[in-house]
């Protein structure tokens, strides 16, 4: 589970919403509409809407923290925890699986799952949690938050090992600017951090970090970058023989859409190489680029 700053950090304040209902008991039209709810607080706290957040807890609600089994109780206590997390420079994007809505009671809805939460700081966590949703005047609450830690899947030697060559420091240089990777493995080898600068002669800079991770359940090999002018991009990566085209949906800081397909490969001597085949941004067909060739300066 991520800490960013404040200790009172824990996945639960964003769970996602993706309705399964299962067994005799559930209610299709209320847990329908648990999860309209859920989702709404997804969004506001993907806005960092701190008000909006606050209010999708109830008056008496109950978080507890997994580690010291501490209570974080009352809409107004847990609105502090949330200003805290909220006000930090962090970026961070939650995906979730395996949820589970039952109704319990006409005002009482179950919701169960797993939570992952991907950091540019702190690379990749999960949880698993249970959330008591309460019926109050009409409208859907939280009422009590657990969470528990959930172990991360091994990687075997078959899946991100074939890509260790992006490990070490790289460097590419032209008359445009520089352009410098760093990669290294994190969370016992689970994943490959890269943290990358460019640097234009104009004086541009972007820095950020990519998390390169296998994807059990999809039985892909994916990655995550966020950037200093806020971009963030998703991908998944295929091997052909000793290249990899990369497949990749980002969101622009302006708040536009784009993809883009480029192929990296691993050239020997040292060297790779990266080239963009195919982008688009807001629907609009972008050219390709020339082929950028990284040298390693180091290995870790």
């Amino acid at each position: 589970m991520i800490r960013l700053t404040p200790p009172t950090y824990l996945i639960l304040f964003f769970t996602s919403a993706c309705c399964i209902a299962y067994g005799h008991e559930s209610s299709a039209d209320e847990t329908e509409a648990v999860a309209a709810r859920v989702q709404a607080y997804v969004t506001a706290f993907n806005q960092r809407d701190l008000d909006a957040c606050a209010e999708h807890w109830s008056e008496t609600a109950e978080y507890v923290l997994p580690a010291s089994g501490s209570r974080v109780r009352g809409r107004k206590a847990i609105r502090e925890a949330l200003q805290k997390l909220l006000g930090t420079d962090e970026r961070f994007k939650l995906t979730v699986s395996d949820q589970r809505y039952r109704q319990v009671s006409r005002d009482v809805v179950l919701e169960e799952g797993n939570a992952t939460v991907v950091s540019a700081r702190h690379g990749i966590e999960r949880a698993d949690y249970v959330v008591v949703h309460v019926k109050i005047e009409g409208k859907w609450y939280r009422d009590s938050v657990r969470e528990t830690t959930s172990a991360i899947p091994q990687v075997s030697d078959s899946q991100l090992h074939e890509l260790a060559w992006l490990l070490g420091k790289w460097r590419a240089e032209n008359d445009q600017g520089s352009v410098d990777i760093h990669g290294k493995w994190m969370n016992d080898k689970r994943f490959i951090s890269r943290i990358f600068k460019v640097r234009g002669k104009d004086g541009y800079k972007l820095h950020g970090t990519q998390i390169v991770g296998w994807d059990p359940k999809a039985g892909v090999i994916r990655s995550w970058s966020f950037d200093s002018e806020g971009g963030f991009e998703q991908a998944v990566w295929t091997r052909d023989d000793e290249r990899w085209l990369v497949k990749a949906t980002a969101v622009l800081p302006d708040g536009s859409v784009g993809s883009e397909q480029r192929l990296v490969t691993q050239e020997g001597d040292g060297r790779m190489s990266t080239k963009v085949i195919e982008q688009q941004v807001s629907g609009q067909l972008l050219p390709g680029s020339e082929k950028v060739t990284l040298v390693r300066q180091t290995k870790d």
